[in-house]
This record gives structure tokens, sequence and C-alpha cells, in this order.
């Protein structure tokens, strides 16, 4: 088998072919319209999203969701409030499209490298990637932290539906 390239435009056609009606120019003239620039898409996508940023201003993105990866804000507003590190304000602002809509966001750009462009390309000395993976440990030590201390109380009825919903999905 052939291996697969990855194409931020095939990504794109497939998104608005296979999970919505809404058009990608709807989209990009809303987000527009939204940030006050013209778009271009990030260079990664997500196989739920369409996500784009301003070309000339990069500091916040607009996210189109499929109906399957609607974000539950309750649980956002939560993760901004515990995580203020590392989680970009997002505010939802309804949804574009007739039959299967997509749900809008806007949030902060967050800097950085997504996992899937870095987990490769090290090619840093022992040394380095031994302070490296030290401070991801810190890194992750801290998250887990901040988790703990903004614990959130849970509803019998949620813990039982969670449960019940896992299992489903184990089956």
């Amino acid at each position: 088998m052939d291996p697969v390239f990855y194409s931020v435009e095939g990504c794109i056609q497939q998104f608005f072919e296979s999970l919505t009606t809404a058009t990608r120019a709807e989209c990009d003239i809303k987000a527009t319209s939204l940030i006050g620039a013209p778009v271009r898409p990030m260079p990664i996508q997500g196989s739920w999203s369409y996500t784009v940023t301003g070309e000339s201003s990069d500091t916040d993105v607009v996210q189109f969701r499929a109906g399957r990866s609607k974000l539950n804000m309750k649980n956002v507003n939560i993760a901004m409030e515990v995580h203020t590190k590392y989680v970009p304000q997002c505010i939802y602002l309804g949804q574009i499209g007739g039959r299967n809509p997509l749900s809008v966001y806007v949030m902060e750009k967050c800097s950085g490298v997504c996992y899937i462009q870095a987990r490769n390309i090290s090619m840093e000395g022992k040394a380095e990637f031994e302070t490296r993976q030290f401070r991801t440990v810190g890194d992750l030590a801290s998250f887990f932290a901040e988790a703990w201390k903004g614990a959130q109380q849970v509803s019998l009825t949620d813990v039982s539906d969670l449960r019940q919903e896992i299992e489903i999905d184990l089956d």
C-alpha cells in the first residue's frame, strides 16, 4: 500500500463534501466578518472541523465544527477557569448552514506547534532530549495540579450516565 500524504486542501474538501451543506465560501465570509480581516486555513485541519485565522494578524482563530463535534461550552468554561495558562478563550457564536449546520467558535490562537507537527522532528542530542522530557513532565504535573485544585462537584446522575455511555462505547 502506498503512503498517503496529508493535504490541507484535500482535508478541507473532504470536510465540506461529507459533513455539511454549508460551503467553504460561506464559512470564509463569516470568519472574515468575525475577525475583521481576510482569512486563510490553518495548516493542520481536524477531521470534524474547518479552522481559519486572519491572513495578516493571526491572534484569533475561527472554527466551524460539525454537529458530532460540537463543543460543550459548560466544560470549555470550566477548563478556561481552571487552566488559565493552557486553555484559550473561546466564544460560541451560533451555527451556519441549513441541513447539517456547523457550530461557529472564535478562540484565541495559542502559540507553539501542534503535536502532530512536532512529534517526529526532534534533531536534538541526548541532553537536550532529557531536558525537554523533564520540562514536559513538569508541565503535565502543573496541569494536573491545577485540575485537582479546580475539582468540580459531579452529581451521581452524571457519573451514572457517563458510565453507561462508556460501557456502550466499549461493547
